[in-house]
Parts: structure tokens; sequence; C-alpha cells
């Protein structure tokens, strides 16, 4: 376990892509990046985000299409998009198509990129994921021209926020729950 999670920490670090940065990947529609995922996760800002698309509020999204649970650093609640058998796919995606395609979670946007912050840092970076199940590698686009609109800079700052809020919360919460229950 330990060396598997430092040899993905070691691609992680070796592959790191900045807004300016070239990757080849062709979307071509299929909805296979959207099937068999249990591991969307949701920030706070792609929750307001999806609720104000589809005109309902943050609980009314929570309540019909995620699930949450107390983080296990964090102790943060980690709101997740609970995926729809029997095919495990998004109950965003229809005919093969995301019907919150403009204001989609970041994870999605991103996809086939990893977002990764890193408290301290000025901005994040991304990481191509290997072995992606879909696409095809026959065009040239920069990080910042696959995100669009995703990367503004109302986006890009509140990813940082939001990962230097966890930051900041989990080692005391740790150190607090560890206590408490031991």
């Amino acid at each position: 376990m330990a060396r598997e999670f430092r040899k993905d920490i070691d691609y992680i670090m070796s592959h790191k892509m900045r807004l300016d940065d070239t990757f080849q990947f062709h979307c071509k529609a299929c909805g296979k990046c959207c099937k068999n995922r249990e591991d969307v996760l949701l920030t706070p800002y792609d929750l307001f985000r999806i609720a104000r698309y589809l005109g309902r509020t943050s609980a009314e999204i929570v309540d019909k299409y995620c699930d949450a649970y107390i983080g296990p650093d964090s102790h943060l609640p980690v709101v997740w998009i609970r995926p729809v058998p029997p095919d495990n796919s998004c109950p965003f995606l229809r005919n093969k198509k995301c019907i919150v395609h403009q204001d989609k979670p970041m994870v999605c946007a991103a996809y086939p990129l990893a977002r990764i912050t890193q408290p301290g840092e000025p901005a994040p970076f991304y990481v191509l994921q290997p072995g992606n199940p879909c696409g095809g590698t026959d065009r040239t686009v920069t990080v910042q021209q696959w995100l669009g609109h995703l990367c503004s800079e109302e986006g890009e700052q509140t990813s940082m926020m939001w990962g230097e809020l966890i930051a900041l919360f989990a080692q005391p919460l740790h150190f607090f729950w560890q206590r408490m229950f031991s």
C-alpha cells in the first residue's frame, strides 16, 4: 500500500502541468467517463454552480443526487455524486450528454486531468490521469483551453481556498477527534 502511494505521488510530482502546458486528448462524447464512477466529489463551489444551473437549492441537489460522509482525516463533510445502477452512471448523464455540462463539477470538467492544490502554492496544478478509458489523442490543447470558462480566476481562487480550508482544519480536527475518542 505504501509503495503504491509513493508511486502515485512520484507520478504526480513528475507530471505537473500549469495552465499554458499542453496535452493530447480528444473527447468523443461517448459517456464512458460518466459510468462506473463512485468517486466524483463535489466542492461547495461545484454544488453551488449545479444548484444555480438547475434552479434548485444546494440542499435539494444533495438530497436528490448525492451522498455525504464525514472525512476520516479532515472531519469535514464530503459530498459525492450518488451513481445510478445498473452501470453506476452519473445521475446527470442523459443520452451520453451531461445535463449540467455548463456547470458540471470541476473534477468532471477537468477530465482527463486531475486538479491538485497544495497549501502555500499560489495556484493549482494539473496532471494527466493515466489509463483513460475513452477519448483519443489526436488533438493537442492547453490546460487552459481544455478547462475553458471553468478556468476562471473565480474558479481557481475557490479551488485554492477550499484546499487551504481543508488543510487548515484537517490536522487540528484529527488531533481533536483522536483525543476525544481514544
